[in-house]
């Protein structure tokens, strides 16, 4: 089999979130990083006659969403936004949008609304290096994949 030509990179890719008014902030910084995570339920079960191997049915869906951004102290930045939704703004639904492998047309949009259940903070004064801040967002209601269009 021929080696793909079609590879990308998340070098480019943008990390878009809602702010407390509803606007888009680009969050994807030079150092941020974001893992997705699909999930779905899987149960088994065996038919009566001859059900010696099990059958499977997928069913429920479900992602989880795990940011990694360089904490800066610049108002409207990544760390700005996400606890200021901490604090101030506990338990409301915000849109996330992931862009593969740019925000251009053609790239793979990935959308939803998400809620924040954690956001670490590890500040340890030894360290001489950027403070990375972890989050870890869940999605309310469904997760899409589609093109960017416009």
């Amino acid at each position: 089999m021929t080696q793909s030509t079609t590879l990308v990179t998340a070098c480019e890719a943008h990390i878009r979130l809602d702010n407390d008014s509803g606007t888009p902030i680009d969050i994807s910084g030079s150092s941020n990083a974001i893992q997705m995570g699909f999930a779905q339920e899987v149960q088994e079960y065996y038919t009566m006659y001859r059900g010696r191997a099990p059958m499977r049915n997928a069913s429920r869906e479900d992602a989880s969403i795990d940011i990694d951004v360089i904490y800066s102290v610049t108002a409207g930045e990544s760390v700005d936004l996400l606890t200021d939704w901490f604090f101030n703004h506990k338990g409301t639904r915000r849109t996330l949008t992931i862009y593969i492998p740019d925000y251009t047309i053609g790239s793979d949009m990935y959308t939803g609304e998400v809620l924040l259940e954690t956001l670490e903070i590890p500040a340890i004064a030894e360290a001489s290096v950027p403070i990375p801040v972890q989050v870890k967002l869940l999605p309310s209601g469904a997760w899409i994949k589609a093109t960017k269009a416009t």
